[in-house]
């Protein structure tokens, strides 16, 4: 019975558990990954749409009246617009890898890149989130100017961090299926030892019962 009860509800039991929850993990991050992609594909659309309408609104004549014109109203300049945007995206990498690293331990190599490339994000993070952003409407000073050029250079610090997240991830994703597919070969192993197990044990049971086969304690 204690062998059993070790085979089945210990050994079995769990690497069927683990390999669900591996693969329940993997399919939230293969969507979330794909609802990212299409956000990402979304905004993009959404950002040529608004530097188009900056566009259109500087090539004005000076004193028109856009107020009747609402959809040629924007929010702001395209680069800090773009940024904020990556910065969106990024943050939702890293946040969906990290609900797969958390429940699909990977490689320590893979783990270390991962560690690596989080660090550098913080950081890039916190030091656009000190810096400030120029909306659109105000005037266009030497200040301003300075202030853009910084805003292309995180942008291009942040799009180079998204796509090494996302091969990072492939990899990490890579290691959760693998270790998924061993806990699949262990549950294949042990359910018919488990089977077999229980088998023996009624076996024992009956012939005990027809062999008159006694513990002392049931004897006395």
């Amino acid at each position: 019975m204690l062998l059993t009860l070790f085979v089945k509800d210990v050994l079995r039991d769990q690497a069927k558990d683990l390999s669900d929850a591996i693969n329940s993990a993997e399919s939230i991050y293969l969507m979330r990954s794909a609802n990212l992609e299409l956000r990402r594909e979304i905004d993009e659309v959404d950002m040529n749409v608004n530097i188009s309408r900056r566009e259109i609104l500087q090539s004005l004549p000076r004193g028109s009246k856009v107020k009747k014109l609402p959809y040629l109203m924007t929010g702001l300049d395209g680069h800090e617009g773009r940024l904020a945007r990556i910065l969106s995206e990024t943050d939702g990498e890293v946040d969906n890898l990290q609900r797969l690293v958390a429940i699909a331990p990977p490689t320590f190599e893979h783990l270390k890149e991962f560690g690596k490339l989080y660090w550098q994000w913080d950081k890039l993070r916190l030091e656009i989130i000190a810096g400030p952003i120029t909306p659109i409407g105000e005037k266009t000073t030497g200040g301003s100017k300075v202030i853009s050029e910084p805003n292309r250079n995180y942008y291009s610090e942040a799009r180079l961090i998204n796509s090494n997240i996302s091969m990072v991830g492939a990899e990490i994703l890579d290691d959760a299926h693998y270790t998924k597919e061993k806990r699949e070969r262990l549950v294949k192993i042990f359910t018919p030892i488990s089977y077999v197990l229980i088998g023996f044990g009624a076996v024992v049971t009956v012939m005990s019962r027809l062999f008159g086969i006694e513990c002392e304690g049931a004897a006395e």
